[in-house]
């Protein structure tokens, strides 16, 4: 699925990553550096990702800006929480959503997302943690191991309102099978 990006929502992802990205150097956080590109750029392909997942769920861009980082939850979703993990480019197959270890998985759901262009951008797929933590493999992306879930294992976006809809009704069910 590839969401169009408005004008709007190009300057309203700016916005936010500018000012994460000062929030960060006012507080001296340091991003960790296994990008080839600055903050700013790593929080604007993000907040693309965020607009466009926003847009497609019709809901609104979270707003809140903390100054030791998000928590790893970038989104919330009839009470559930998403990560989203934004790539730079459609890069070729293998896609992987990535995570540094399992402990950094800390919401219910993920969302992998690429960028097509400068104003589109592909939504690949999502998965549960549960689902994350029983098909990941470990794989070294020349910065280390880290946990990774390939594409291929992602659910369609199309399903992501079904897959909600089953958690909210099997919710205590779904902890104690987690924990």
């Amino acid at each position: 699925m590839e969401i169009n990006l408005s004008a709007t929502d190009i300057i309203l992802a700016a916005h936010y990553a500018g000012t994460i990205e000062d929030a960060k150097n006012i507080n001296s956080v340091k991003n960790n550096g296994k990008y080839k590109m600055n903050g700013f750029a790593a929080h604007y392909i993000g907040m693309l990702g965020e607009v466009a997942i926003c847009k497609y769920l019709n809901i609104n861009v979270q707003s809140n800006i903390t100054f030791g980082g998000d928590g790893g939850v970038d989104l919330i979703y009839k009470n559930q929480t998403i990560q989203l993990k934004t790539r730079a480019g459609d890069n070729p197959e293998p896609r992987y959503i990535i995570f540094d270890n399992l402990d950094e998985f800390k919401t219910d759901w993920a969302i992998l997302c690429s960028l097509k262009s400068a104003t589109e951008i592909k939504i690949h797929g999502f998965t549960s943690k549960e689902r994350f933590i029983h098909k990941h493999i470990n794989k070294n992306f020349s910065y280390g191991d880290r946990v990774c879930l390939d594409e291929k294992y992602l659910n369609d976006i199309s399903k992501f309102d079904e897959a909600t809809e089953w958690y909210i009704k099997n919710e205590s069910i779904y902890s104690q099978v987690a924990s």
